[in-house]
């Protein structure tokens, strides 16, 4: 939707136009076969600072062929039996009445689309559009920046949920810190709100992607980092339900595998969490992979 903007803020859209450079650096990262550029678009609201959150525009019919196209049509049917078998959804709806949210984790372990693809496969996987209501993404605001197979990647987020978009602290080396206190001054009211609501939050618990390291040795390995106190804290008293969905992301054949939910009583049943997941991913992904920096990694 394009929409002129003669009513914003003169301050706020130099603002912005300052972040797309950055963002406009930053997302050339973060592209593959899957993802493309979308350039920025001042009259685009979904590219605006000032707005973080999105309302869900749910298609279960359009959502399930993203789905497919992005894992594969059997795995991605596959992960919708997991998510029924475990009552994930029926878990969700309970907490809910209980005035709780549900964590949906994910590892970030090649790149955001897990998050993405649980998002989506959590909605299908409910088979119910008004589900799209409780069922929301923290996303980075790099997505606005994105398109998957040529459309906006925030549209297709949006198909299967709400979206509220933020910046994690790797953005710091692309957008000024002015920007970033702006987004999360209007990001953590927006997600607090919905987590009082009673949701689904889907989310990498790190907020960053795997880093690549070489061991002593030379092997080349990935790291997932440690989850900050702060979070761990923040998650355990806000999202005391937990699903881990480790997953190997690879177009048109990404493996994911459903955990048990889980009550996080204490900080240190998130690392336990955290780590049980990077064992699985190692094995769905072939690669070496350790949740913190073993001793004597070092950087590639």
């Amino acid at each position: 939707m394009q929409v002129i903007q003669t009513e914003r803020d003169q301050t706020i859209i130099a603002m912005e136009h300052q972040a797309h450079e950055g963002l406009g650096i930053w997302v050339q990262s973060h592209l593959n076969d899957l993802l493309s550029e979308l350039p920025y678009d001042p009259n685009n609201p979904n590219q605006w600072i000032d707005r973080v959150a999105l309302d869900a525009k749910p298609s279960l019919e359009m959502a399930r062929r993203f789905g497919e196209v992005g894992m594969g049509e059997a795995n991605y049917n596959q992960l919708i039996r997991d998510l029924q078998q475990a009552k994930v959804v029926e878990g969700i709806i309970n907490n809910r009445g209980q005035g709780e949210s549900t964590l949906i984790a994910t590892l970030h372990l090649q790149d955001t689309l897990d998050t993405a693809i649980t998002h989506n496969s959590l909605f299908v996987a409910s088979d119910d559009p008004e589900f799209a209501e409780i069922n929301v993404i923290l996303a980075n605001f790099i997505m606005s920046r994105m398109a998957l197979g040529g459309v906006a990647v925030d549209e297709v987020l949006t198909l299967s949920g709400k979206e509220v978009r933020a910046l994690p602290a790797a953005a710091v080396e692309y957008i000024e810190p002015e920007t970033i206190r702006f987004i999360t001054r209007l990001a953590i009211p927006a997600i607090t709100d919905l987590l009082n609501e009673g949701i689904a939050l889907h989310r990498a618990p790190t907020g960053t992607r795997a880093t690549k390291r070489n061991l002593k040795d030379g092997t080349p390995v990935k790291i997932v980092p440690v989850i900050d106190e702060g979070t761990a804290r923040t998650l355990r008293r806000r999202t005391p339900t937990v699903v881990g969905i480790p997953m190997n992301v690879e177009f048109g054949n990404t493996k994911a595998e459903v955990l048990a939910p889980r009550k996080i009583e204490t900080e240190k049943d998130l690392h336990r969490l955290m780590t049980e997941m990077v064992e699985i991913a190692k094995d769905l992904s072939g690669e070496q992979v350790f949740y913190g920096l073993p001793k004597g990694a070092r950087g590639t």
